[in-house]
């Protein structure tokens, strides 16, 4: 891959997701062919290495060869050693790339007189200073924010909370969900909401609910300093509850990590469940609620043998009620409601899991 378009020859139209070192995911624009055209004394060799299917990324900083492909498709040896890479071909060096503590490799002359490519010189033999300051202006990215592993200690020590909305208003009016997750058991609640200003009573909801079930507080309460976070009422209420409340840098919501993945997840997912029963946008929050019900009863990467369903309640969760979301569900029509035809059921699509029914 190169970030240099004057390189490639014979290109054409390309356009494919590709993931960096950093985690984003950049695209590449053409697909071409480069030619590599070994050097001595400064003078072009007359045989040369053609490169196939090298992709254009504008977005790359530097130029990636795979040892792979050089190995695989030009007969190339590849030794790595302590601190450079050997490259070989039918017993001759043809180059060496010199590994800093920075984990770059330089290319460099060999003892050979060998280069790599047409147009480049190696005038000295002192490596790149590690800190390019133009580089910095014009390429820095944002680093990651790794996890840190940490769980909190308690229940309610430290609330994650999210806000998503929804592209299409669903059948029941609602354009927006808040997304509660329990930082010790990962056990998460969402609230649907017709306007934004609707997250404060959702808040109010989801405390009292589980301040009632554990007998205990909410400590901690992190958001990423939306504007619904942010009203007098919601950061003067949760001053009177001596929550401590607690923000994301702007920007960055990876630094909000649980609520900001555990929406993105149920999206995708409740996206997933709608294309497989063959539903419209309009039935988005019956998905998200099922998908949600379901999900606190698997085991999450963070503790693979307990469910947040069983940290939160202290019991396994039963499955024999679940259903495939979607599927045809025959329901009984009581007697009195018959009508003419007397049918004692009726074809439905299963959509959900009601709260507070029986079965």
């Amino acid at each position: 891959m190169t970030h240099c378009v004057h390189l490639l020859q014979n290109t054409r139209p390309h356009r494919a997701p590709i993931r960096v070192a950093n985690g984003l995911v950049v695209y590449s624009e053409l697909v071409g062919e480069i030619v590599l055209r070994p050097l001595i004394h400064g003078h072009a060799r007359s045989r040369s290495v053609i490169l196939s299917n090298v992709l254009y990324v504008p977005a790359l900083s530097h130029n990636l060869i795979s040892t792979t492909y050089l190995s695989v498709h030009h007969d190339y040896t590849v030794l790595m050693k302590e601190n450079y890479i050997l490259f070989k071909r039918n017993g001759e060096v043809y180059f060496v790339a010199d590994i800093s503590e920075q984990g770059q490799a330089f290319v460099r002359e060999t003892v050979m007189d060998k280069e790599l490519v047409t147009g480049v010189r190696l005038a000295s033999a002192r490596k790149p200073d590690p800190i390019c300051e133009p580089c910095l202006f014009g390429k820095l990215n944002a680093g990651l924010f790794p996890s840190t592993g940490h769980r909190s200690g308690a229940p309610l020590d430290l609330i994650h909370s999210d806000l998503k909305s929804y592209s299409v208003p669903t059948r029941e009016g609602w354009k927006h969900r808040v997304t509660f997750v329990d930082d010790h058991t990962g056990f998460k609640v969402a609230y649907h909401m017709k306007n934004k200003s609707e997250t404060f009573a959702a808040l109010k909801m989801f405390q009292a609910y589980a301040e009632t079930h554990w007998g205990l507080k909410i400590k901690a309460f992190q958001d990423d300093k939306g504007g619904e976070y942010m009203s007098n009422e919601f950061r003067s209420h949760l001053d009177k509850c001596g929550i401590v409340h607690r923000h994301s840098v702007r920007a960055r919501p990876q630094q909000n990590g649980t609520a900001e993945r555990s929406n993105r997840t149920v999206d995708e997912h409740s996206t997933a469940m709608l294309h497989e029963a063959n539903l419209p946008p309009a039935f988005r929050a019956l998905a998200v609620s099922a998908y949600i019900h379901v999900c606190n009863m698997h085991p999450t990467a963070r503790d693979p043998t307990r469910t947040p369903h069983e940290l939160w309640f202290k019991a396994k969760p039963d499955v024999s009620h679940l259903r495939v979301w979607g599927c045809l569900a025959y329901v009984h029509v009581q007697r009195d409601k018959r009508g003419p035809s007397g049918h004692h059921v009726q074809k439905c699509i299963f959509v959900g899991y009601p709260a507070g029914y029986k079965g």
